[in-house]
């Protein structure tokens, strides 16, 4: 199974909001952007509530733009291949203030300064780029039984039962040889690598769901619904006992790298 990028799934909250302030723009003008309801990835759309968070920050700066008569246009574009975001203006140079959850969801410093293109620099958050771009140890689609079927004999020596109508799709693997940096928090370099597979388990536990992409490179800016049914490998949450982080050295008493179990529920499988 390819596993080219792992996206999560993201709420935003009044209390937890995505938070611009940008300017001045070309016109002279300032303008407060906040994106603070909402369920997303960063640029796809699984049609069950989390969509596109690119399309909706875009849909934000632009109404911010326009209620504070500026002319001034903006694009959003979410670039898988990096992965990072690219705001441009349609003139002029853009100039922000982040606050901390805008940080973290774009990947960019609390004041980049003023900029031609907006970009990220740093990988953001609820995204990881894997080391190796395929899993180990897949054990494939399965449906483990735990509560599917109840059954008993009769005196009679007749056996009924009872059984799920829908049963749930399991499938566990291993991410292989990541690096001790991208495994674990207190090891992460903060400029490259501020999500890792430390911070990926204790976010999603079992409730968020995640989603498995199979391709490195972009897809078409503005058409993540697209983006998700030509690259979604799977949207899965992980189980119970799979939410337990519990990575295992590929070496014996060696830090340098680190195989980090899946055990997951299948949601949706496109490949």
């Amino acid at each position: 199974m390819d596993a080219k990028r792992y996206y999560a799934g993201f709420t935003l909250t009044p209390s937890a909001a995505v938070t611009l302030n940008i300017g001045p723009d070309n016109d002279g003008l300032n303008y407060a952007v906040s994106v603070d309801t909402g369920t997303y990835y960063h640029d796809l759309d699984d049609g069950t509530g989390y969509g596109s968070f690119a399309v909706a920050l875009q849909t934000a700066i632009n109404a911010a733009a326009v209620a504070a008569g500026s002319t001034v246009t903006y694009v959003v574009e979410w670039q898988n291949f990096y992965p990072r975001y690219k705001i441009v203006p349609s003139a002029g140079t853009i100039t922000v203030t982040a606050n901390t959850t805008a940080q973290q969801v774009l990947g960019i410093a609390a004041a980049p300064g003023a900029v031609a293109i907006l970009t990220s620099s740093f990988v953001p958050w609820f995204v990881i780029v894997p080391q190796i771009d395929g899993v180990s140890d897949s054990t494939g689609d399965f449906k483990d039984g735990d509560g599917i079927v109840d059954a008993a004999i009769t005196d009679g020596g007749q056996q009924f039962g009872v059984s799920a109508v829908v049963q749930a799709v399991r499938h566990d693997w291993t991410q292989p040889f990541e690096l001790l940096a991208t495994c674990y928090k207190y090891a992460a370099i903060v400029a490259a690598t501020p999500f890792t597979f430390d911070h990926l388990f204790e976010h999603v536990g079992a409730q968020v769901p995640m989603v498995i992409v199979n391709t490195s490179a972009d897809w078409a800016a503005g058409a993540p619904a697209t983006a998700y049914a030509t690259h979604a490998v799977i949207r899965f949450k992980l189980t119970a006992d799979g939410a337990l982080f519990s990575p295992q050295r590929v070496v014996p008493s060696l830090d340098t790298y680190w195989n980090i179990p899946f055990s997951v529920t299948i949601l949706e499988r496109l490949r």
